[in-house]
């Protein structure tokens, strides 16, 4: 039986649900042709999510959205927020300032186009941006951007750095002055050891019982708990359905336990407020005007 999510009340902290549109070949065969699959698992995810009376920020892909500009479709018609991924799946270390500005402009009128409406909103693929590209927060405000959801706060063997976690938002200010809100995706612990718990591959291997202890301590500290997947999440058949062949490692650690995300997500729902991440910004928005007053 499908759960209606919680309702956002003032003694609730509101918390974000995101999906960062993609196919999972993209990333790791670096091909720029966009699956029928995206399409299929971005509908079971929407489906969850109408099921259960959430709407979520949906971080798309350009590539995705130039070829399959149903999929989007299908996003705005559910009345979620759709923000912008880049146009492909390069890193932004890779791309540097130059490259980061195409590919991010490239990205944001595409989706604009098919939307009508303006892109707001950014996060980079694999969380590439640390102190060294603090740069991109510069290229971000010139394109008309407010908001980033980049930055990982904490080191793993394939991106984030070491970033305090002790906030709702962090005005970040770049050397030439442009000013982005960042709200980055949750990590457990404040101090040197830290948990990712916000989503992907943490979302499909820690326990559910874990995730909603550690949503709970998060809200107790009166922060939002922000979580994110992709589509490929939702489709724990996808390597049978590959011609291409994967090494034996990287299948066990993309496809493992992706059936119980489902549930995961469901379990989640019912414990606590999912929204947005713009509705959860402004949230916090007024939250920090009445703390001034």
């Amino acid at each position: 039986m499908p759960i209606r999510n919680l309702p956002l009340t003032e003694s609730l902290i509101p918390n974000v649900f995101s999906c960062d549109v993609e196919d999972w070949h993209q990333a790791y065969f670096k091909t720029e042709e966009v699956s029928d699959r995206c399409y299929v698992n971005t509908m079971s995810c929407l489906e969850i999510l109408d099921e259960n009376d959430v709407r979520g920020t949906f971080f798309i892909q350009g590539l995705v959205a130039d070829q399959r500009p149903e999929v989007v479709r299908a996003i705005q018609q559910g009345g979620h927020e759709i923000q912008t991924h880049g146009y492909s799946h390069r890193l932004t270390w890779d791309l540097g300032p130059k490259g980061f500005r195409e590919d991010l402009e490239r990205s944001i009128k595409i989706l604009e186009d098919i939307i009508g409406k303006q892109i707001t909103g950014f996060r980079a693929p694999c969380f590439s941006i640390t102190r060294n590209e603090w740069w991109a927060f510069d290229i971000m405000g010139e394109l008309g951007l407010s908001y980033d959801s980049s930055i990982f706060p904490m080191r793993t063997l394939r991106y984030g750095f070491h970033y305090d976690p002790g906030y709702s938002i962090i005005n970040l200010r770049s050397p030439d002055s442009a000013v982005i809100e960042e709200l980055p995706v949750s990590v457990l612990g404040d101090g040197r050891f830290r948990l990712p718990v916000g989503g992907g591959g943490y979302l499909r291997l820690l326990p559910v019982s874990f995730l909603s202890a550690a949503l709970r301590r998060i809200n107790k500290a009166g922060r939002p708990f922000v979580l994110y997947c992709h589509p490929y999440e939702f489709d724990p058949d996808e390597f049978k359905k590959m011609s291409a062949a994967v090494p034996l490692a990287r299948r066990w650690h993309q496809q493992t336990f992706r059936a119980s995300v489902p549930r995961k997500l469901v379990a989640l729902f019912q414990s606590a407020p999912f929204t947005t991440l713009e509705n959860v910004l402004e949230f916090e928005r007024g939250r920090q005007r009445k703390e001034t007053l």
